[in-house]
């Protein structure tokens, strides 16, 4: 009987998941990138800024690119509301605003982070006296 009750809950988890997870997919299509880790400039070595330094612009540039998606899939779906003769929600305008000046502030974030990281490596290590 136990293995029956958990079978009920666990397929109950499933379901509420599933259900979920389709109902944050009809929101929007766009994929939200990740920040990259910045490391600590003061011992980090030159490789790894450089390494970091690919990694900030392509989260820039995936991040622009969300910021366009967001915009276009909201468009898109505002769209289809209207030839249905329906009314968008206004939540969800509020929701893609949200994500967007999220977006905008992460960004601001790590290159802010990448820029403090290359400064502490400069003044860890200052370039030689030339004489």
């Amino acid at each position: 009987m136990f293995r029956n009750i958990l079978s009920g809950a666990a397929l109950a988890v499933i379901f509420a998941a599933g259900f979920s997870a389709a109902a944050s997919a009809a929101t929007t299509t766009c994929v939200e990138p990740f920040a990259p880790a910045i490391p600590n400039g003061a011992t980090a070595t030159k490789d790894q800024l450089l390494g970091v330094q690919d990694d900030v612009h392509a989260f820039l540039k995936s991040s622009d690119d969300y910021t366009n998606c967001m915009k276009l899939d909201f468009k898109r779906q505002t769209d289809d509301m209207k030839r249905k003769g329906l009314d968008p929600d206004p939540k969800f305008a509020t929701d893609i605003v949200a994500r967007i000046n999220q977006s905008q502030e992460d960004k601001t974030r790590v290159g802010n982070d990448f820029n403090a990281a290359v400064k502490a490596y400069t003044a860890a290590h200052p370039e030689p006296d030339p004489k």
